[in-house]
């Protein structure tokens, strides 16, 4: 990461410092806003040279002057489409995180930040550079929009964007297009090449050799391309399921899929991974590790169990009481997984449980 220094929106030299150029995308105000841990997304484009975006500002929910940051994630190929199921954003695979960046909030509550020292991304003629930035404490602010719009000078296009309530997963909400409030900088002709990771995503990714480095990769050379520098694969190790299963995957698929991850190289056998057994809900069972059991809310019975075992809801007989002196007796042992009976609109059923 390079310092750069700007004054309102134009750039001016500093004894010391390096200067770059500005993509001004939409300068706002911004008219909607998400909350802490969600996504922003948009992609970029080299037009003639190489890029390297070094430095950002972007609309956020914080108080004036409060930290937060930006966790930066890059992909090759766009980081746009929807629906919250499926697209890009649906999943980690095939992104890579670049690193956390502290930032902080400008002068006004709800505006834009100050710049932000990001992790470098490298754009490279010809390549679209999908781009997510999730934020933590604080949530992004955007403008709604009717289409997606590009934003572009003679080096760079940006075409923004959509956001991901829960990014990576295939839950929470998608919403597009919603515009990016603030700005990029950029230095061209940053030279690029194929970076060999040993973790993450993907086993190699395209940037500069400083960036390679921060990501703890192998840098193979100015203009190296992944097709040719021949990365070794990224290392496998035991996953365990919730279903209490185990498979072989790498790391990023293990655990971007529910898994637990039990480390490099070791076996299904070695890595003792947790029993399942019946999981109890109210009229459905799954077979799943206490723990996961626990998470969902349900009721284990044990390892090896089977959802036929499952005991049935208590079944009220008659119209249950509504005071306490009437509430009726729950009979039965062992596990209670729910109470069917009666019970109307402004009806109130009291039940007694002996524990």
């Amino acid at each position: 990461m390079k310092r750069l220094m700007t004054a309102a929106a134009a750039l001016t030299a500093s004894a010391g410092y390096c200067v770059g150029d500005v993509l001004q995308a939409n300068p706002g105000p911004a008219n909607n806003g998400g909350s802490a841990n969600w996504a922003m997304f948009f992609d970029l484009e080299a037009i003639a040279s190489p890029i390297t975006v070094t430095h950002l500002t972007t609309a956020n929910t914080g108080a004036a002057g409060a930290g937060f940051q930006v966790e930066v994630f890059v992909r090759d190929g766009s980081a746009l489409g929807g629906p919250v199921t499926a697209g890009p954003g649906s999943s980690l695979a095939g992104w890579t995180s670049l690193g956390i960046a502290n930032a902080t909030q400008g002068a006004t509550a709800n505006g834009i930040s100050e710049l932000i020292d990001i992790p470098d991304i490298s754009v490279s003629p010809g390549q679209v550079r999908g781009v997510a930035l999730r934020f933590t404490t604080v949530g992004p602010r955007y403008v709604t929009g009717t289409v997606l719009t590009t934003y572009q000078d003679s080096n760079l296009k940006m075409v923004t964007g959509d956001v991901r309530s829960a990014p990576f997963t295939t839950t929470g909400s998608y919403f597009s297009p919603r515009l990016y409030v603030g700005a990029l900088t950029y230095e061209l002709g940053g030279a690029t090449g194929a970076c060999c990771l040993a973790s993450g995503a993907s086993n190699c990714i395209v940037t500069t050799a400083s960036g390679c480095t921060t990501l703890g990769g192998t840098y193979n050379g100015d203009g190296s391309t992944c097709a040719t520098a021949n990365c070794p694969p990224l290392p496998t190790g035991a996953c365990c399921r919730n279903d209490g299963t185990c498979d072989v995957v790498t790391q990023n698929q293990c655990t971007t899929t529910g898994g637990t991850y039990a480390g490099n190289n070791v076996s299904c056998a070695a890595a003792n991974c947790p029993p399942a057994g019946a999981c109890c809900f109210f009229s459905t069972c799954s077979t799943l590790t206490s723990a996961a059991c626990t998470a969902q809310g349900g009721a284990w019975l044990g390892a090896g169990s089977a959802c036929g075992s499952c005991p049935t809801p208590y079944a009220e007989t008659g119209d249950a009481g509504d005071l306490p002196a009437t509430a009726q007796n729950v009979n039965g042992s062992g596990t209670l997984i729910g109470i069917t009976g009666t019970l109307t609109t402004t009806d109130a059923d009291m039940f007694k449980i002996d524990l």
